[in-house]
């Protein structure tokens, strides 16, 4: 019964373990782009832009699915390009075309984790160049604007994981009660076990062994007397002169026998 509790209490253990692991493993993520991305790429014309994904801000994230984002920042035109995998652990690649030049910004969006990163400004070049003229008073509403959304995106996130987490701890403490029921119905078998009396070894009844006994006893005179009488009867048969002749025995009471 004990192993049973035990193999009960360990089962919820790893249940919760792996609840927790699963509702731990997402979280906040900031974003490193490459030194050697294009500060200026020309439009209409495809570029590499790399990044590199940090949980937390420390862990390589190479699980994630990241996609890169561009936004206009005059006609609010927004592009997408999916990252792949690429090098070191948590580090992404995506092949971006701008279409058109312009003051456009940059960030990268995922649903595994939530990005702090806040968007970052993308001069875009004309395809034989020219840089734009940059409007910074523009571009600064922008990026606010663009921070405000991300920050409503965060809040509904994090609103989102808060009500799965509650749901989880919901469903945990309905396990924890129903392995509490299991502990104390255990535990009163356990008692009840306790409680009996040991039961005595079984005793053999004293009457039939001693009528084995008695019978041994008999059959085993019987087969003594048959062994005797056979024994003696091929003695007496046996006995005789050294002529070849056959000698009568004489009885024990000395009288001779008659001719």
């Amino acid at each position: 019964m004990p192993t049973r509790l035990f193999r009960a209490l360990a089962t919820a253990l790893l249940v919760a373990g792996f609840t927790v692991t699963s509702a731990s493993a997402g979280g906040w993520a900031t974003i490193i782009a490459d030194k050697a991305n294009p500060p200026q790429p020309h439009a209409g014309v495809p570029f590499t832009f790399g990044f590199t994904v940090l949980q937390h801000g420390v862990t390589p994230a190479g699980w994630v699915h990241p996609t890169f984002v561009g936004t206009n920042v005059t006609t609010g035109a927004r592009i997408e390009a999916t990252a792949t995998s690429q090098g070191a652990d948590g580090h992404f690649v995506a092949t971006v075309t701008i279409p058109s030049p312009g003051n456009w910004t940059w960030q990268v969006d995922m649903t595994d984790l939530i990005v702090e990163t806040p968007p970052a400004a993308l001069v875009v070049a004309t395809a034989s160049g020219k840089l734009p003229t940059l409007d910074t008073a523009q571009m600064v509403a922008a990026l606010e604007r663009q921070r405000a959304e991300i920050r409503t995106d965060y809040e509904a996130q994090l609103a989102a994981q808060s009500d799965a987490l509650r749901q989880e701890m919901n469903q945990l403490s309905t396990q924890i009660k129903v392995l509490e029921t299991q502990r104390d119905t255990l535990n009163q078998q356990v008692g009840l076990l306790e409680a009996r009396p040991v039961a005595s070894p079984a005793t053999v009844p004293e009457g039939p062994l001693l009528a084995g006994v008695i019978l041994l006893a008999v059959l085993a005179g019987a087969t003594a007397g048959y062994v005797i009488t056979y024994l003696g009867r091929s003695g007496a048969q046996g006995t005789g002169g050294a002529d070849g002749s056959t000698e009568e025995l004489v009885p024990s009471g000395g009288a001779l026998p008659s001719r």
